[in-house]
């Protein structure tokens, strides 16, 4: 599976999710926009190291850890899957916790492998948290 997840100024989040076979012909795509409520736009979004995280950073200096549905609940309509969601009401993603981080204007985030858990470093105007 290989699952790319974007945000940007449109203050959503886009996921694409595509399978393969065992020929590595494609088997399966879902894309999903999912409109957040926050009203600032994605600064910076990152994947846990297991795959099935994401965190999302918005320039306001809101963090949000997602679940990443299971393949089968991604294509339990068939093959293909264009969908819009809402982050109350998406397919692909399910907010886990937000934090508010005081950086100032969040510029982006990373995910790193820190003994056994990954930690997410934010950072913006006025450092890193």
């Amino acid at each position: 599976r290989v699952v790319v997840v974007s945000g940007g100024d449109d203050h959503a989040l886009s996921t694409i999710c595509l399978t393969f076979d065992a020929a590595n012909a494609l088997a399966a795509a879902c894309v999903e926009v999912v409109v957040l409520d926050d009203a600032a736009p994605v600064r910076g979004v990152g994947l846990s190291t297991d795959g099935r995280a994401v965190f999302s950073a918005a320039g306001d200096g809101r963090v949000t850890a997602w679940r990443l549905a299971p393949d089968a609940e991604l294509f339990a309509e068939g093959r293909e899957a264009w969908v819009r969601g809402t982050a109350a009401r998406s397919r692909t993603l399910a907010r886990i916790a937000t934090v508010d981080v005081a950086l100032g204007d969040v510029r982006g985030l990373d995910v790193r492998r820190d003994d056994q858990e990954d930690v997410v470093l934010v950072y913006g105007d006025d450092g890193v948290a």
